[in-house]
């Protein structure tokens, strides 16, 4: 897999790709990403066969170089950044820190933009853990314990006894020094490692514990000497259909810090304060991508103060990725009268609602795909669509109330 990075990236930081339903935006999103991970230009991901795309984009996002999240009325800044969520596994009620989808991102493209202007050593997670284990171990006990990193009601520490290829066993110290010789309680090394990385693990009653060790592996990889630089990489956090959430209450405090100036490390950098009290900021190396679509008017536009940190770049229908003539001549037309209607170009129809038809399959096109997108286009107004499909050579028909489509002669 080819993940070398240019530091010198043609793309910017934030880009929308708006335009009318059906013009591929999600689906050039995925060549979009693969091209900035790669250090590629897009015309040359364009050019490559789609499946080994595909391929290498879920082989990134495995990695946590590429993640997707699909904006929606309900979608929140904790959803986004991070929040409080309640444990329902507990016995009581007890919220605990979630660190949504662009903290988790952002940590891992920090991590690495961090090693990358750094001599640092590049030791395997359980290579790192095998060693902080070893380091503070007790020759008397052949235990090593660890102080938890947040505030627990009831317990102080953990206590590791036990390590297999699995996991590593461990019991619990109180705030009163008590300690139950009988209990067990495991810690994954595969959800330790996932978290290592900056994924999210599900894990809800010992998260703490999680967390305990990670940060103390991360604490101890600082103190180790230096060694090979790392490779700087670039990550990406794709946003399908970005308008359809409240933007601005997503990102909150956080839309300045998405301009190229204010990123980690540059001439005007900026962080924030999260709620869990960690200083935040966005990295360099971390591109966002949204898709944005335009004919949809029940949602509201992107204010301002957002759409000046964002790159637009527009797509519209491509007629000529249609290969049934019928079908081409019967897109162009109907979008042709729907811009004369209209004057503007946020209604027009995509080629993807038409590239996979034939002739034959003209009264599916138009009763399942067409006459429904026209009646939500037009607010249900039943005489406007026949008036419009009849301008393209569409004879159509009521029945049992329902417009349907009767015949077809192109003009």
């Amino acid at each position: 897999m080819e993940s070398m990075t240019q530091d010198k990236s043609s793309f910017p930081q934030n880009l929308i790709l708006y335009g009318p339903s059906g013009t591929g935006k999600t689906y050039q999103s995925v060549n979009y990403a693969v091209a900035i991970v790669e250090g590629k230009s897009i015309q040359t991901i364009q050019g490559e066969d789609r499946e080994e795309i595909q391929k290498r984009f879920q082989h990134y996002q495995e990695t946590g170089q590429i993640a997707w999240v699909t904006f929606h009325p309900s979608f929140s800044y904790e959803d986004f950044v991070q929040g409080l969520k309640p444990n329902t596994q507990a016995n009581t009620l007890l919220f605990e820190r979630h660190d949504g989808i662009l903290k988790r991102i952002a940590d891992r493209a920090r991590k690495n933009y961090d090693l990358s202007h750094q001599m640092k050593p590049q030791i395997p997670f359980e290579e790192l853990l095998d060693l902080l284990l070893s380091k503070n171990i007790n020759v008397e006990t052949e235990e090593i314990e660890f102080p938890l990193i947040e505030e627990h009601r009831i317990y102080q520490s953990i206590i590791i006894f036990e390590v297999n290829e699995e996991g590593l066993i461990y019991k619990r110290r109180s705030k009163r020094n008590i300690i139950h010789p009988e209990e067990r309680r495991e810690l994954s090394i595969k959800k330790l490692q996932a978290l290592y990385q900056g994924k999210e693990i599900k894990e809800a009653i010992n998260l703490k514990y999680y967390q305990t060790l990670v940060e103390s592996v991360k604490q101890f990889e600082q103190t180790l000497e230096t060694g090979q630089k790392v490779q700087k990489q670039n990550f990406v956090l794709l946003i399908d259909e970005i308008n359809r959430g409240n933007v601005s209450h997503i990102l909150g405090e956080l839309i300045p810090l998405l301009e190229a100036d204010k990123r980690h490390q540059e001439k005007n950098e900026m962080s924030i304060q999260l709620s869990s009290g960690e200083v935040f900021s966005l990295p360099s190396n971390l591109y966002l991508i949204g898709t944005m679509n335009t004919s949809d008017k029940s949602i509201a536009p992107i204010d301002k103060a957002l759409r000046r940190r964002f790159h637009f770049e527009a797509f519209y229908p491509q007629p000529e990725l249609v290969k049934d003539a019928t079908i081409k001549i019967l897109m162009q037309a109907l979008n042709q009268v729907l811009w004369e209607e209209q004057k503007e170009g946020s209604l027009l129809l995509g080629h993807a609602y038409f590239m996979t038809q034939t002739s034959q399959d003209l009264p599916i096109l138009v009763n399942q795909i067409l006459i429904p997108l026209l009646l939500d286009f037009f607010h249900q107004q039943v005489h406007q669509v026949e008036r419009i499909l009849n301008k393209i050579g569409i004879k159509t028909k009521l029945e049992n109330y329902q417009l349907l489509f009767e015949d077809y002669q192109a003009s």
